[in-house]
């Protein structure tokens, strides 16, 4: 735990670093902080680029990832030890999800899509890259 990258992450670290390298945008560092910076949102109304949320140790939120859509998320876990895809529906993440946030909420839209593409398409990379290694 602790780990910012690039070499390693924890999960805080990992959403952190993405947002950071690719929308210049600075996180909270750690899961807690980030689930509680912006309003919440459900799983209803989730976005590619949203962070997802879970209390995995029954301590409260301890877990965090990116929403990629089509009720995926990409996140660095502690089980895997590695970057990751990981389907909301699983009976783990389904049974510890909380919440969402949208970490663009207060910009305005234009700036969002922009910042949006910029991390979406980062994320894709980081996908393409998990599946080759």
């Amino acid at each position: 735990w602790g780990a910012t990258g690039p070499n390693s992450f924890d999960c805080s670290g990992f959403v952190g670093y993405v947002f950071k390298s690719a929308a210049n945008l600075t996180l909270p560092r750690v899961s807690s902080d980030q689930a509680t910076f912006k309003p919440k949102i459900s799983s209803m109304n989730m976005k590619k680029g949203d962070l997802v949320f879970f209390n995995t140790t029954g301590k409260g939120i301890s877990h965090v990832g990116i929403y990629m859509g089509n009720r995926q998320f990409i996140h660095a876990s502690s089980g895997s030890r590695r970057v990751t895809v990981s389907s909301l529906d699983s009976s783990f993440y389904s049974k510890t999800f909380r919440w969402a946030i949208n970490p663009f909420s207060s910009l305005p839209f234009s700036f969002y899509m922009n910042i949006f593409s910029n991390v979406y398409l980062f994320l894709k990379l980081l996908n393409e890259l998990i599946f080759i290694f």
